[in-house]
């Protein structure tokens, strides 16, 4: 996962016209949706999540 650096944030947030902390919420959110994105997909990850179901 990315460090976020705020003022780096913050310029982005100013420009776009959202709050800072909000953005980084939501930076955050979509780094951790697509690693989990990337383990779903992954074959043996898949196998060993049915096998443990069972």
């Amino acid at each position: 996962m990315y460090k976020y650096e705020k003022h780096i944030i913050a310029k982005e947030a100013q420009k776009s016209g959202f709050i800072r902390d909000t953005l980084e919420k939501v930076y955050r959110l979509v780094d951790t949706l697509e690693y989990i994105n990337r383990i779903v997909k992954h074959p043996m990850a898949m196998w060993k999540m049915m096998n443990r179901a069972r």
